[in-house]
């Protein structure tokens, strides 16, 4: 049987990739589950190690990871469709938590195995 906390963390990862296309606010996902904002977040934190706003980039960065390695993927489209604001703000995440742009992957430069997504303030801490 899972705890409470353990449900709350597993129904709001399920929000976050059922609306990669939009930032679910921290009011609405917690609505949603049913608890306070100030649970949610310390709950997951605590089973993830990561905030939900990290947790839902590093999930949008294996999506775009995906569709880059295809090729065929127009950069601007791709930023919208995951919920980013532009296509310089998808590139900065991008960046920030793989290392690489996603011009540099669709090029080839990403065709080695490239880690998982990390958010940055668990590489800085690390």
């Amino acid at each position: 049987m899972m705890s409470d906390a353990t449900e709350l963390v597993e129904a709001a990862k399920r929000t976050i990739a059922s609306n990669l296309d939009r930032n679910v606010t921290l009011h609405e996902l917690s609505t949603q589950i049913h608890c306070s904002p100030w649970r949610l977040c310390r709950a997951f934190r605590r089973a993830t190690g990561q905030t939900l706003t990290s947790y839902r980039h590093a999930l949008r960065m294996q999506v775009a990871l995906e569709r880059l390695r295809q090729r065929d993927t127009d950069l601007t489209d791709l930023a919208l469709e995951l919920g980013y604001s532009s296509h310089s703000h998808f590139t900065h995440v991008f960046h920030r938590h793989l290392g690489i742009t996603p011009s540099q992957v669709r090029a080839g430069e990403g065709k080695k195995e490239l880690p998982r997504p990390v958010p940055p303030e668990a590489r800085q801490s690390a």
